[in-house]
């Protein structure tokens, strides 16, 4: 049952907006919803997401989905990050309730670098009329449960100790006499909801249930074409095909690269190979269910072609910063560390090769840039100019850097500063002819270095071999009788070459993929199309219970805020944070 939390504050409470329908929802004000039914977070708070009506273009509509981290073994999930992100950000609600933003807000809040989710008037940001998403409906989808937003699947994580920690503790155990009062040993797990599928189609949901759009912009920092491809599906099988061309999807920094590791040893935690397979699957191209595609193919990059293939009037917008070091941070931290298998540990190199792929396919607009060049290029600057105006630039550069460096916030903030790169997004809604902006360096193939220490785009195999460099192909050739004649006079005995070919055999077999458990629809039940949870529910009154809003919530002060505690406590799910020692909590 969807339930309505109303806070009362024991000073002031201004008037409360009951809300039944889309129709009754005052433009220009934030809205907390929460759906309910199957949705919830991580350990078992409940979901929540917030919606505005546009006070100029109600029917178009920008849905950003919040970045974040990703949480997939008990490293991952355990740590500080993941847990203060395991609910919905108090921020957020309380833009839902109070439709405000607290002035003590944190620096690294959600909501405190604006993007296009919240610039709105000209003392977020000077001539916000100019804006491409002025005016337009908005819904805010939070990330609670650390998968992307295409989790379908309840995991236990479990602490694993390393080599040492353990031969100390059967040390222990071998000195240790036999005591039938020892204590039991401690539960160290974490049962963690990776809900991403539920709880973003409720949002989604919201918007099949009340709005017709005549527009929808899909954006979010950190945006991968998996998630991206996903949800534009699901609103273009709800609305019908001529929904297609409606739909833009701007990736802020969400090029998507993942270790082959993590999509054949993770992914499956999140239950997000159902996701994946469906788009797979309903694309046709590529057999993801044959050993061959494994062994042949890079990974996840590929849904970039298959988002586009399922849906061509569908356009794909990209923002990319090539050096981008919390991108790069994540991608090792997902790589395996007990791997078998050879990586390909130069991201640089592989994402670059994956977007010049991208641009000649045709397949997504970019504008792409190269934070490390443009950085070398400020210092020289430095040393030339030192006014102030220039020291000043230089400080909001610095502060920029700052929050690339700790990831995500909302979509658009950080290129939205870049000259034309608002004109470029409008000229693109409005269906307008809009090219590539590339960086001079480094952007390209051409200026990056490959793993031959040349220009010419080679990668590493699957067993970390590098092709032969380019510029001695020739030389080989023309010395091939020669080779084989020098291989003939030097050959070995034959249990020499029994004993290399056995070796060779052994490296293959170590280099060889297999298909992944997930990507086997015979064991995966969820093909099935994802049914939203409706935000609909009858009053009694024939108009349907939805949203609890606040214009204006003065003094709001402790007793409104334990309500609200109270209020989420009321709600299914358990919380699962007391599998944690006390000092591993986060602090509320």
């Amino acid at each position: 049952m969807f339930k309505l939390i109303i806070l009362a504050s024991t000073l002031a409470l201004a008037s409360a907006i009951y809300a039944p329908n889309w129709s009754n929802m005052a433009a220009g004000e934030w809205n907390l919803v929460q759906p309910g039914g199957d949705t919830g977070c991580a350990l078992g708070d409940p979901y929540y997401f917030v919606v505005k009506k546009g006070s100029l273009y109600p029917n178009k509509i920008l849905i950003e989905f919040q970045g974040g981290g990703s949480c997939y073994d008990w490293d991952s999930c355990s740590r500080d990050e993941a847990m203060d992100d395991a609910s919905v950000g108090y921020s957020v609600m309380m833009l839902g309730l109070t439709n405000g933003i607290s002035e003590d807000i944190e620096e690294d809040d959600i909501l405190y670098n604006k993007g296009y989710l919240m610039i709105e008037n000209a003392e977020d940001v000077e001539n916000a009329e100019n804006t491409p998403t002025y005016g337009w409906s908005k819904i805010f989808i939070p990330h609670c449960t650390q998968d992307w937003h295409i989790g379908a699947k309840t995991t236990i994580y479990a602490e694993q100790d390393d080599e040492e920690e353990q031969q100390d503790e059967e040390n222990k155990s071998a000195n240790k006499d036999d005591d039938d009062d020892d204590e039991e040993e401690e539960d160290r797990s974490i049962t963690w909801n990776h809900n991403g599928v539920n709880n973003a189609m409720s949002a989604i949901g919201f918007l099949f249930d009340y709005v017709s759009p005549d527009q929808v912009l899909v954006t979010g920092c950190g945006l991968r074409p998996y998630t991206a491809s996903y949800y534009a599906s699901a609103m273009i099988k709800h609305f019908g095909s001529s929904m297609a061309s409606k739909i833009t999807i701007l990736s802020d920094s969400g090029v998507g690269l993942v270790p082959m590791s993590f999509v054949e040893n993770k992914l499956d935690n999140w239950g997000a190979g159902c996701v994946v397979g469906k788009l797979f699957d309903d694309e046709g191209t590529y057999d993801i269910h044959s050993d061959g595609f494994w062994n042949s193919e890079f990974t996840l990059e590929h849904m970039w072609t298959v988002g586009k293939n399922l849906y061509s009037n569908v356009q794909w917008l990209l923002y990319q910063n090539v050096n981008d070091e919390y991108a790069q941070e994540i991608y090792e931290e997902m790589e395996a560390e007990e791997n078998n298998k050879a990586e390909n540990d130069d991201y640089l190199l592989r994402e670059v090769v994956l977007l010049e792929n991208l641009r000649d396919q045709g397949i997504v607009k970019m504008w792409l840039v190269n934070g490390e060049e443009e950085e070398e290029e400020e210092e020289a600057a430095d040393e030339d100019e030192a006014d102030e105006d220039e020291d000043a630039d230089q400080d909001e550069n610095k502060n920029q850097k700052e929050q690339d460096a700790r990831g995500c916030y909302q979509a658009g903030f950080v290129p939205m500063q870049i000259d034309g790169f608002n004109t470029w997004v409008a000229t693109a809604l409005q269906n307008g002819a809009i090219d590539n902006v590339v960086c001079a360096e480094g952007c390209d193939i051409a200026t990056t270095e490959d793993c031959n220490g040349e220009f010419y785009g080679a990668l590493a195999d699957r067993c970390g071999v590098c092709p032969d460099a380019l510029d001695v192909e020739e030389e080989e050739e023309a010395a091939d009788d020669d080779d084989e004649e020098a291989k003939a006079a030097n050959k070995e005995d034959d249990d020499d070459d029994d004993e290399d070919a056995a070796e060779e055999e052994e490296e293959e077999e170590v280099c060889v993929y297999y298909v992944p458990s997930w990507a086997d629809q015979s064991s995966c039940n969820a093909y099935v199309e994802a049914e939203h949870t409706s935000t609909r529910q009858s009053n009694g009154n024939g108009g349907h219970a939805v949203l609890v809003t606040m214009g204006v919530l003065g003094g709001f002060g402790v007793a409104g805020y334990l309500g609200f505690v109270m209020g989420k406590k009321g709600l299914q799910g358990t919380d699962d944070r007391s599998r944690l020692r006390d000092d591993e909590k986060p602090n509320y």
